[in-house]
C-alpha cells in the first residue's frame, strides 16, 4: 500500500491555493486596494516561487505519516489564507477623512512620506483630466507651477467633502493616495467653489471646472494651492478603486 502523509498534502494544498489567491487578486486588480501596482513584479515573483515550492512538495506526499494528527501550524496557515482572500478594502468616507485628516497641498503630503515622487509625463495642452493613474503626478505639477495652469480648464473626479464649517458654496473633492501599501494611505483634496443644488456630501462627482487658488492654512503655515472654480457636476458611481497612486 502506498504511502500518504495528510500533513504534507495539506501543506502542498497552502501552497497552491495561495498562489491562486495571489493571481487572482492580481488578474482582478482587487489587490490594488491594498498595494500600490509597483509591486506587481514581486507578486509575480512570488506566484513563480509558489508554484516551484509547490512542485517540490508533490513527492513529499508520499512519506510517512508524521504522528499525532494534523499539525496545528498548518491550520493557522490556512486560516491565514483565508483572511487574505476575504480582506475587504478601506473606504473613504466622512468620518475617514475626520480620523486620518485631509490633505489640500501635496507638498504636506512630501513631508509625511517623503519627496520621492519622479515622473516624466507633461500635462497636454486643452482640458487637464485629473484620472487614477495621473491624479497625483498632475496635481503636483498644477500646484508646483499654479500661475501657469491659472484659468485651464479641468475634469476631476472624486468624493465631496463637505463639513459645517464651509461657506455654502464651498466643498472638497477628495480622492485617497497611496504611495506603498493601504497602511500608509491618506486622503488628499482640492479646495472647490459652486454652488451644490442638492447636498452630496460623501457622494462620488465628476465636475468640470477652471482652475484658481486659494491659500489655506496647513501644518501651522499658510500655503497657497489649487481650487477649482466648479462649472458642472454630475453624480457617478463608486469606482471599484478607490485610490490613485504616488508614482
Amino acid at each position: 500500500m502506498r504511502k500518504f502523509n495528510l500533513n504534507e498534502f495539506l501543506w502542498l494544498l497552502f501552497l497552491l491555493l495561495m498562489a491562486l489567491t495571489i493571481f487572482y487578486l492580481l488578474k482582478t486588480s482587487i489587490i490594488f486596494n491594498l498595494i500600490h501596482p509597483k509591486m506587481t513584479k514581486y507578486l509575480i515573483f512570488s506566484i513563480v516561487v509558489l508554484v516551484l515550492l509547490s512542485l517540490a512538495q508533490v513527492p513529499m506526499i508520499f512519506t510517512i505519516p508524521d504522528r499525532g494528527g494534523i499539525k496545528k501550524g498548518i491550520i493557522v496557515f490556512l486560516g491565514a489564507l483565508i483572511m487574505i482572500g476575504t480582506v475587504s478594502r478601506e473606504d473613504i468616507s466622512a468620518s475617514n477623512i475626520a480620523s486620518k485628516g485631509i490633505k489640500l497641498s501635496t507638498k504636506s503630503y512630501w513631508k509625511d512620506i517623503g519627496d520621492k515622487h519622479h515622473h516624466n509625463e507633461k500635462i497636454p495642452q486643452g482640458v487637464i483630466e485629473l484620472r487614477e493613474e495621473n491624479f497625483y503626478c498632475y496635481l503636483e505639477d498644477i500646484e508646483k507651477n499654479l500661475s501657469g495652469f491659472i484659468g485651464r480648464e479641468v475634469i476631476v473626479e472624486g468624493m465631496v467633502y463637505k463639513t459645517p464649517s464651509m461657506k455654502k458654496d464651498e466643498f472638497i473633492i477628495a480622492r485617497m493616495v497611496m504611495s506603498c501599501c493601504a497602511a500608509d494611505a491618506q486622503v488628499i483634496g482640492i479646495k472647490c467653489s459652486g454652488n451644490l443644488e442638492v447636498n452630496l456630501n460623501e457622494q462620488w462627482v465628476q465636475l468640470r471646472g477652471t482652475i484658481g487658488k486659494t491659500k489655506v492654512l496647513e501644518d501651522r503655515k499658510i500655503v497657497e494651492v489649487p481650487k477649482i472654480d466648479v462649472a458642472s457636476l454630475k453624480k457617478m458611481d463608486k469606482p471599484n478603486n478607490l485610490y490613485i497612486y504616488q508614482e
